[in-house]
């Protein structure tokens, strides 16, 4: 725990550090000259992925369904990781509105992948019958999962991540079960003239795995053997 809250905080001190100018909190990146319209889009996608693999191991622990959902008892690492996820979601949509969004940019999509899979596992653990903050928070990862796809090339790892987005969206829709004309209405897969790779369903371990970045996207997962990694429910693991 205070290993966490030491990094939090360094990390919180580091971008009071960044030009205002440069701070996508204090001055929207469009109205900047594309140069440091680029490097503020960075700077915040590098800012909120970071706290994203600083937090993200409690939004896969066993906690309570009050510490997960929305309110005052929201654990603030949970809060903080969401906060972070959809930061680099709304980051991607405004490159991506904006034309500013290529597919050379790899680690981009990356980030993306990492912040729509938060958001995936975050709305199958803490959904309820009633809940609109879970459901705009999937449309959100839904939005820049079709996103990530539009640019993705053949043998791309925007491609290879795909796979694992669709197979975590499957995942949830079938959790959620609500009207399908809440979903989102225009969804992207990866652009002709090749098609999605078939892909075998994952199980919670393989998903876990793929969470915390011991899984590969790229790799076969029958020749996978999970005994061979060793890993924990452990947050701080």
């Amino acid at each position: 725990m205070s290993l966490g809250k030491e990094f939090n905080d360094e990390l919180q001190e580091w971008r009071r550090q960044i030009p205002p100018f440069l701070d996508a909190s204090q001055v929207e990146p469009k109205f900047l000259l594309p140069m440091f319209e680029r490097q503020s889009n960075m700077l915040s996608l590098a800012y909120a992925h970071a706290v994203i693999l600083v937090n993200r191991g409690w939004v896969l622990s066993e906690l309570k369904d009050s510490q997960l959902a929305p309110g005052e008892d929201m654990r603030s690492d949970v809060r903080a990781c969401l906060s972070a996820a959809l930061s680099i979601l709304d980051t991607i949509n405004r490159m991506f509105q904006a034309n500013r969004i290529f597919p050379a940019y790899w680690f981009t999509q990356y980030q993306g992948f990492c912040a729509i899979v938060i958001i995936y596992t975050y709305t199958i653990r803490a959904w309820s019958e009633v809940n609109e903050f879970c459901l705009k928070h999937f449309q959100a990862a839904e939005r820049c999962q079709s996103q990530i796809a539009s640019i993705a090339q053949e043998g791309s790892l925007a491609h290879r991540y795909f796979v694992i987005m669709e197979e975590f969206r499957s995942e949830v829709r079938d959790h959620l079960k609500v009207d399908p004309d809440q979903w989102t209405e225009t969804f992207l897969t990866p652009r002709s003239p090749y098609n999605v790779p078939t892909f075998q369903a994952l199980t919670d371990d393989e998903l876990s795995m793929v969470m915390n970045g011991f899984l590969d996207p790229g790799i076969s997962l029958v020749d996978f053997d999970l005994d061979s990694c060793i890993g924990s429910g452990d947050p701080q693991g």
